[in-house]
């Protein structure tokens, strides 16, 4: 049983560092696998929570996530920004999690009754209302929407099912296999030309995954020793030209064949797929093996936290690609014409910095070569970086460039990104918790919401202090609130959050100075369950008023007006 001994005690060790060791052990195997199975994606821990589908009437699904080219949606809404084209990967994960020492045939059976009712296009919300939870329902019309939007822009679509289990090996018997073949052939029939994996987890994969560490350092082998260039002793870089068999090395991960999408976050834009600009690139890696490619291409630029030089390589650390995103993805998508052989080579320069300023203003002039929306480089404004240092004094990490806090190991429950600030500064300060469920990802996409929403004369505690009441009201739901309710509360969580803001202060009008100034530990679990039972009974009877559904009840802002008038 060593396997599964091994795989209690990192579990126990996770939730403690994690900051969720109250949570019951079930759900912290939920957290766990689902944590796990992205842990080289850049997913935060709030998506993951906003994925858990689990409680009464969940299909056998205890996670739904889905990945557009690495970047989790959590909304339709989301799809207007994340926009799905012929060059996306589009990946689907469907997780169940049971503590149960062995696999079991319940699984496959609740997946085989659940999957068809989940791709009948025919269904409308009301009616999957019917059979699944609200939270399920919600993952299940954006799945329909990224499933239509894949077919009718032809992007790569993929389905992933995993049935993680404490068992002591994935090995299981003849019935266990059938069923899984059964579903396996069942969902190649619902949805067709689509790779589907059903994958059984145990503890000894689900320790292989757990020792996978993030990779943080990497090593750029050069054509020859890159020239060293100094402005000062602390800032310097690197400039020379690799060849694109050892720079094609350097992006993919060997694990998973792919491009390693972490070293890209810093990018405003993903890969463009079959533009001009990469048809050319693409031809003249493809083509023209007579000329060095670095003649025709403006380069690499890399930045690095921590450089040494070593014979003709370099060794880095914290690694971000901030220019070159297309060519890089061209480079990769052309691998199998470029072998070890080819001479040809790409320019790179490498800058090493800790300072964030100056990494934001090189990130800043590499980005505005080319003409692009402000608002995809919010991450780099002056208080972003403000906030960030303010959220290190109490003890807390703004992840404003996603991804920077969790590979350093950071406590998942003392990081927060942009989007989670975003989310519960509209929900608290503006009192409109619906137009952060709407919206996760445009609610700062124009210049006057995000001046509003970021305002640097207004405190940033109140600001921290909202995260932190949204933070609790999620801690709530997962640990206290009965497994059939658990669905409901979790769309409703910033709703309650809202709530339990005016209980702490003992109005429902209140400014930035009275969210800072509140106490977070009393929001104990009696108020909390307070707020869900206020939150549950206004919805009830604006539902009853309207006759609309509770996943569009809880998106609307009509709503949050209601209820802050019956407050």
């Amino acid at each position: 049983m060593a396997n599964q001994v091994l795989l209690d005690a990192c579990r126990d060790q996770f939730a403690n560092d994690n900051g969720f060791a109250h949570v019951a052990a079930d759900e912290q195997f939920e957290y766990f696998c689902a944590l796990q199975l992205t842990k080289q994606s850049e997913t935060t821990f709030t998506e993951i929570e906003d994925a858990i589908t689990d409680g009464g009437n969940d299909g056998g699904i205890d996670c739904f996530l889905i990945l557009v080219n690495d970047q989790c949606v959590t909304t339709k809404e989301d799809l207007d920004e994340i926009k799905v084209t012929s060059a996306s990967s589009v990946q689907v994960l469907v997780v169940q999690s049971k503590t149960a020492p062995k696999f079991k045939e319940a699984t496959f059976n609740s997946w085989i009754t659940s999957w068809p009712v989940v791709c009948d296009l025919g269904k409308s919300a009301d009616d999957l209302l019917k059979v699944f939870n609200s939270s399920l329902v919600e993952k299940v019309e954006l799945f329909r929407a990224v499933w239509i939007e894949s077919i009718k822009k032809h992007a790569s679509l993929s389905i992933d099912f995993y049935y993680c289990t404490r068992a002591e090996t994935s090995e299981v018997n003849g019935v266990i296999t059938a069923k899984k073949s059964q579903f396996l052939a069942l969902t190649q029939t619902l949805v067709k030309n689509c790779p589907i994996t059903v994958n059984l987890l145990s503890s000894a994969e689900l320790m292989e995954l757990y020792q996978q560490q993030p990779i943080q350092s990497l090593e750029l082998i050069f054509e020859m020793d890159p020239t060293s260039i100094s402005l000062t002793k602390e800032k310097y870089g690197y400039v020379g030209v690799v060849r694109l068999w050892h720079y094609l090395n350097f992006i993919s991960d060997p694990a998973t064949g792919r491009v390693r999408e972490s070293i890209f976050e810093s990018n405003i834009r993903h890969f463009l797929g079959e533009v001009d600009v990469n048809k050319k690139i693409g031809e003249t890696i493809r083509d023209d093996k007579d000329s060095d490619f670095w003649w025709f291409n403006n380069g690499i630029t890399i930045i690095a936290e921590k450089v040494a030089q070593l014979p003709k390589a370099l060794h880095l650390e914290n690694v971000a690609v901030i220019n070159g995103l297309q060519t890089s993805f061209s480079i990769f998508e052309q691998r199998d014409t470029i072998t070890k052989e080819d001479p040809r080579t790409v320019l790179v320069k490498v800058i090493r910095s800790t300072d964030k300023a100056v990494v934001d203003k090189i990130i800043n002039a590499s980005n505005f070569q080319n003409p692009v929306q402000p608002v995809l480089l919010r991450a780099t404004d002056p208080v972003q970086r403000d906030i960030e240092d303010y959220c290190l004094t109490q003890g807390y990490f703004y992840d404003r460039r996603k991804g920077y806090y969790k590979n350093q190991g950071k406590p998942a429950n003392r990081i927060f990104t942009i989007q989670d600030m975003a989310q519960a500064i509209r929900s608290i300060l503006f009192f409109d918790p619906a137009t952060a469920r709407r919206n996760p990802t445009t609610i700062i996409k124009s210049d006057v919401s995000y001046n509003a929403i970021f305002d640097h004369k207004k405190p940033f505690g109140s600001f921290l202090k909202s995260v932190l009441i949204v933070q609790k009201v999620r801690a709530f739901v997962s640990a206290s609130v009965h497994p059939e309710e658990r669905g409901l509360a979790r769309n409703l969580s910033f709703h309650i959050a809202r709530i339990a803001a005016a209980q702490l202060i003992g109005s429902k009008d209140y400014a930035h100075a009275d969210i800072e100034s509140v106490d977070i530990e009393q929001l104990t679990t009696e108020r909390l369950q307070t707020a869900f039972s206020t939150a549950h009974s206004i919805l009830l009877k604006y539902a009853n008023e309207t006759g609309e559904n509770i996943i569009n009840i809880v998106k609307s802002q009509k709503f949050s007006e209601y209820l802050t008038a019956m407050l």
